[in-house]
């Protein structure tokens, strides 16, 4: 086992050849430095590893994919929290079940709902919240009895994550429902605008929230990390938006772009958005 104190990419790609890795863990953000590594021809060619997982936050649909076509590495996304110890769901590398974009299927022993604002399950393709439960779920919060009762009801803990069932019996995540942006009423899921923004050529890295708005309620923000070398005009403004209006429905769109050297991250990857929402 080769541990770093703190993600270095150079560093990474050397162990990765010195240490003659063969799994290698991954969150999205440094699953996507790999990839402009990779593009950029200084990923090694003789490598052994032989699988990659990831997890912690949503996974981009196509960076999974793209990731393998540069480097040859299937990737397996997990999903879980502390709260059941930590997992409840993997995904696989078998052929007839591999499925990048997913979080696989559930851990055994452990039950699934997707349930609607209602608290009705919702269809295979609908998002909602997911909720749980299993022989690895916690008894409830320390000394906390409100957070307990308000996490766990009838025996079922409620994650706050809004997911996708396919028919399949697949699992996706879309987004924290905290973090989910209200347009006019409608959901938008920051997790799926960064997730198309990611597919554009010019962008390194992204982070979208929600910026209050007299009209609409709430209106989607990008912030943007540009490649090396990439002109950082109105003309690539219009552009990324255009991008996204294009792949989804057209209020998902962000109504400014403002472009950052840096979207700032837990060290498990996760955005922080409180601290791009200070610099609105």
């Amino acid at each position: 086992m080769v541990l770093m104190p703190r993600f270095d990419l150079e560093r990474t790609l050397h162990l990765i050849a010195a240490e003659q890795i063969t799994h290698l863990p991954t969150v999205p953000p440094v699953m996507n430095a790999l990839c402009h590594a990779a593009e950029q021809g200084k990923f090694p060619r003789e490598h052994r590893v032989k699988l990659s997982k990831c997890g912690a936050a949503p996974l981009a649909p196509e960076l999974p994919r793209r990731y393998q076509k540069l480097t040859g590495i299937k990737v397996a996304q997990g999903y879980g929290m502390t709260e059941a110890s930590p997992v409840t769901h993997l995904g696989f590398v078998e052929n007839a079940y591999y499925r990048p974009d997913t979080i696989g299927k559930p851990v055994a022993q452990t039950e699934c709902r997707i349930l609607g604002p209602d608290g009705r399950e919702v269809a295979d393709g609908e998002p909602g919240e997911l909720v749980m439960r299993g022989p690895q779920f916690m008894s409830g919060y320390w000394k906390n009895p409100a957070a307990t009762a308000d996490a766990i009801r009838d025996g079922w803990y409620w994650s706050g994550d809004v997911a996708v069932r396919d028919a399949c019996g697949f699992y996706r995540i879309v987004d924290r429902s905290k973090e989910l942006i209200k347009y006019k009423g409608f959901p938008i899921a920051p997790a799926e605008v960064e997730a198309v923004l990611l597919e554009h050529s010019a962008v390194r890295d992204c982070g979208v929230i929600g910026r209050k708005d007299d009209d609409a309620g709430e209106v989607p923000i990008a912030f943007i990390v540009a490649k090396d070398n990439v002109p950082t005009d109105g003309r690539l403004i219009l552009e990324l938006c255009g991008f996204v209006a294009e792949r989804l429905t057209s209020y998902k769109q962000p109504r400014e772009v403002r472009f950052v050297s840096s979207i700032p991250r837990n060290p498990s990857g996760k955005i922080l958005r409180k601290d791009l929402r200070t610099q609105l």
